[in-house]
């Protein structure tokens, strides 16, 4: 999980250092349809920046520069999803599955209960592979 976070802190600014790492660890673990889940100091979501996207940022040219603070409400703001599907964590598995077969999600934010704190994230292929782990 911690590999898929980003704490945005108070001021919603992260070094752009940060989002090299942080790709770089997405690319490691193979998770190529996830992305980073933005959080506050108390894990309140704020956010989806998916890998893709943010990999261009990073690469394209005259996106980001070297040695950057990155406002998540400037420059990369269009590459995130503000409003992300969020799932309450005591919610039945078969909602997240029938989530992600109507609505073709490729990931979903499980939330705590009465915080709405982020607690985990569902991506589509980790869960086509638990379920067919159940079929055997």
């Amino acid at each position: 999980m911690k590999e898929i976070t980003l704490d945005i802190g108070s001021e919603y600014k992260v070094a752009k250092s940060t989002l090299v790492t942080k790709l770089s660890q997405l690319k490691a673990r193979g998770l190529m349809d996830a992305g980073l889940v933005l959080v506050d100091s108390n894990k309140m979501l704020h956010g989806c920046l998916a890998q893709a996207e943010l990999e261009f940022a990073l690469t394209e040219d005259g996106i980001l520069y070297d040695n950057e603070v990155v406002g998540i409400l400037g420059v990369i703001s269009t590459f995130i999803d503000r409003t992300p599907l969020a799932v309450c964590a005591k919610a039945p598995m078969e909602y997240a599955v029938e989530l992600f077969g109507k609505l073709g999600l490729k990931h979903l934010i499980i939330v705590e209960e009465g915080s709405s704190a982020v607690v985990g994230v569902i991506i589509k292929k980790r869960l086509v592979i638990f379920l067919e782990s159940l079929d055997r």
